[in-house]
């Protein structure tokens, strides 16, 4: 009815930047459309709001993380039996001591260039409180023209989750804001997918060299 007129609220995300994250925008849209559903409240669109700011910003900032150490954990992702349950385990704030934990069990990827098993560890790292179960998983990473990308471990991994709205907001908006001022290169940096997919390894802490007693006045 044309004389009809309707009164509403509006919240309008404009992406006024050009060149090549416009497709990224629009994903993102796409996305956090799809996990705000139908009836979303005044807070929930507040959230979505910031993260949508927080993401944009976060392109102009350092990296939260080397390209390969998170492709080695989009791997390790795509790699899991259960990949609903590797994702709800995956680290939601990059500054934690491990990549992924549930309930007792927590995991450390550690990834390698040169086909060497040789790792950085942190102390606290390696040393984990009592009653939790500590896996080391150790990758080789190497680049490689015809490999996968970040973006296309990403691809195969939402549709694995088709059906998770929530999780897959979880997958790109994580993703993306670790790449930082990286963004611009992630997609034409790619690994060796069989390489890593046949080095792929795990370990018990326990089994890793380690100092046991971190010596006084003596950090990192």
């Amino acid at each position: 009815d044309k004389k009809s007129v309707s009164e509403r609220k509006f919240t309008l995300i404009e992406y006024v930047g050009g060149g090549d994250l416009n497709d990224l925008f629009l994903k993102t849209c796409e996305l956090i459309l799809k996990s705000l559903g139908k009836s979303p409240t005044r807070e929930d669109v507040n959230k979505v709001t910031e993260k949508f700011i927080d993401l944009f910003k976060s392109f102009q900032q350092i990296p939260g993380k080397t390209l390969q150490g998170l492709w080695s954990e989009l791997f390790l992702i795509d790699q899991a039996p259960d990949t609903l349950k590797a994702l709800n385990a995956w680290h939601s704030i990059p500054e934690e001591h491990y990549d992924f934990s549930s309930k007792e069990v927590r995991l450390e990827v550690k990834s390698s260039g040169q086909r060497l098993r040789s790792h950085y560890f942190s102390f606290e790292q390696l040393h984990p409180p009592q009653k939790i179960d500590l896996y080391i998983v150790s990758i080789f990473c190497e680049k490689l023209s015809g490999g996968v990308s970040i973006d296309g471990l990403v691809k195969s991994i939402t549709k694995k989750i088709k059906h998770e709205p929530k999780l897959q907001e979880k997958l790109h908006l994580l993703t993306y804001s670790q790449l930082g001022a990286d963004i611009h290169s992630s997609s034409d940096v790619k690994y060796d997918y069989d390489l890593a997919s046949d080095s792929l390894a795990f370990f018990d802490y326990m089994d890793v060299p380690k100092i046991h007693e971190m010596p006084k006045n003596v950090s990192e």
